[in-house]
């Protein structure tokens, strides 16, 4: 290649960086979406601010990147004023995850009694089961959370309820021999 050939191919270098120099430029420049904006709001446990996008009209039924409902997440991380927040704003309280969990799975699961009790007044199926079979009952059995289970049994919760392996949440709880949980799900105290 001779010096030409150089100096054109280097300038051809340059503009081609240029490009995507202004490309990241333009990229840094855009401004977070509303949508964006509410779910880092939800997964920051700022409240304020996801009380002031849902006010503005945010959709209270978004889900995360990985396609978890936003009612979900909060549930799940015990974010209680975020949960009210998103309830009051019409978040579906049955939405589904991929693996077909609600919020009230999240909530049990994570041990948020509190949080499952809000769930279970908003109307939330106590015997939903995911695509595992799985109901919040056994989700709150194998996370080792009385006080949840506690909540969603005095709300009518099926503790004969099987999952997909033929295992109810009592089953689980002999299995890994944990008393206080065996307790909480037979309504006695624990010895």
């Amino acid at each position: 290649m001779g010096r030409t050939g150089i100096i054109v191919f280097v300038a051809a270098l340059l503009v081609s960086f240029a490009g995507y120099a202004q490309e990241d430029e333009q990229e840094e420049e855009r401004e977070p979406t509303q949508a964006e904006l509410l779910i880092e709001a939800v997964q920051d446990e700022e409240t304020s601010d996801v009380q002031r996008l849902l006010s503005e009209g945010a959709d209270a039924n978004m889900r995360t990147d990985l396609g978890m409902p936003l009612l979900s997440y909060a549930a799940y991380h015990g974010s209680g004023d975020i949960v009210a927040a998103l309830l009051e704003a019409g978040a579906d309280i049955h939405a589904k995850d991929k693996p077909g969990a609600t919020a009230l799975t999240y909530a049990a699961a994570g041990g948020h009694a509190e949080i499952t009790g809000v769930l279970i007044a908003a109307g939330s199926d106590v015997n939903s089961k995911d695509n595992t079979g799985w109901t919040p009952l056994m989700r709150a059995t194998y996370a080792v959370h009385p006080d949840a289970i506690r909540a969603l049994i005095e709300a009518g919760a099926d503790v004969n309820a099987t999952n997909i392996f033929d295992r109810t949440a009592i089953e689980m709880a002999e299995i890994r021999a944990i008393e206080e949980v065996l307790a909480a799900l037979q309504g006695t105290p624990v010895q």
